[in-house]
């Protein structure tokens, strides 16, 4: 009897150690967390921003120090807020392959506070955004997203599967190795591809571009073009309006490559300009960073084909804050749209590009 008492408590008490070593080390690295008590945040992996960043402005109350917020996909999260004085005390909302219904979840999330400081929305606008299949999550789903597994902590931190994450967090700090991460503020950092560039190992070719616009993206552009997402971008209009909110819109940009592509495809083509059209119906103008212009033609602009460096979210917010001083993109309105989609047409560049 001694022997199986003696055997019963090894065994519980190494089961304890265990369980009571991995509870602890996943609390202290919370690797998809914001804590920062043994690991910094750009070490860690990007996993269920909508919850992080949810939990960050509401749960924690600091939509109290902000008076602009950015929303959209992370097409617009490369927009650094400490980037141009104007943007003010700014956050970057910004979520991965955001639906227009989840940017208007934030905006009312926000405006519903009773001592929201917001004066300023950016809103970044995505052809892809205006896709059938994305237009379709109930608005109980899209709460779902941002606010639920709350309840599941306590089988996150004593989770075995947690841990793996969390000793690759602790092997990225120690090597000083960070990939992507989003700051404080929201914005997001593609640290590795950054120092790739550095070093002048990053491929800016042309072939690689091609191969990434024919895989990754323009499968997606083969889509079912859904006006009704234009009822999300009223609401968002109306709310701010009832606030006294000014909304900056913006039509997110692409590399030339893809952009040539999109040019090629009819359909594609015609949901391109129908698009933006439909946004007048919404906005009194907004800026068009899409297009042959001279900063989507230069590879270095770009990471992949939607994805743009910081020096160019940079010239996008001083652009949305000083429309009239020339620079990156076109301002839109129903007087020049005509004029506006004629020039985007006229550009030719299709020579080499995959048809």
């Amino acid at each position: 009897m001694k022997f199986y008492s003696k055997w019963l408590f090894y065994f519980f008490s190494t089961v304890m150690i265990i369980y009571g070593f991995t509870a602890g080390l996943n609390y202290a690295v919370d690797p998809f967390g914001s804590n920062e008590y043994l690991v910094e945040r750009k070490y860690k992996p990007i996993f269920g921003e909508e919850k992080q960043k949810y939990n960050y402005i509401f749960a924690r109350e600091n939509y109290r120090n902000f008076d602009t917020v950015i929303v959209g996909s992370s097409r617009t999260m490369c927009i650094r807020p400490d980037s141009i004085p104007e943007l003010g005390n700014a956050y970057n909302f910004g979520i991965s392959s955001a639906t227009l219904g989840e940017q208007l979840f934030i905006v009312k999330e926000w405006l519903k506070q009773p001592d929201s400081q917001l004066k300023t929305l950016i809103i970044g606008i995505d052809f892809l955004a205006f896709d059938e299949k994305v237009n379709q999550m109930p608005a109980r789903q899209i709460a779902d997203k941002f606010t639920s597994g709350n309840q599941n902590y306590l089988s996150y931190i004593f989770s075995f599967d947690t841990i793996g994450y969390s000793l690759r967090c602790l092997q990225n700090q120690w090597n000083k190795q960070s990939i992507i991460y989003f700051r404080e503020d929201g914005a997001i950092v593609y640290a590795q591809r950054e120092q790739q560039i550095e070093m002048d190992r990053f491929d800016f070719s042309d072939d690689r571009m091609t191969l990434d616009a024919k895989e990754r993206y323009l499968p997606h552009m083969r889509m079912v073009y859904d006006r009704r997402a234009l009822e999300y971008l009223k609401e968002i209009k109306e709310l701010c309006d009832k606030k006294n909110v000014k909304v900056l819109p913006l039509i997110t940009p692409e590399h030339r490559i893809l952009f040539s592509m999109i040019m090629q495809n009819p359909t594609t083509r015609t949901e391109y300009f129908q698009m933006r059209r439909d946004v007048l119906s919404v906005f009194d103008s907004y800026l068009d960073l899409g297009g042959m212009n001279g900063i989507n033609r230069d590879n270095r602009n770009f990471y992949d084909n939607l994805h743009y460096r910081p020096d160019i979210g940079t010239q996008i917010a001083s652009r949305l804050y000083h429309p009239a001083s020339g620079g990156y993109g076109a301002v839109v309105t129903k007087k020049n749209i005509d004029a506006h989609l004629r020039q985007i047409a006229s550009f030719n560049e299709f020579a080499g590009v995959l048809r």
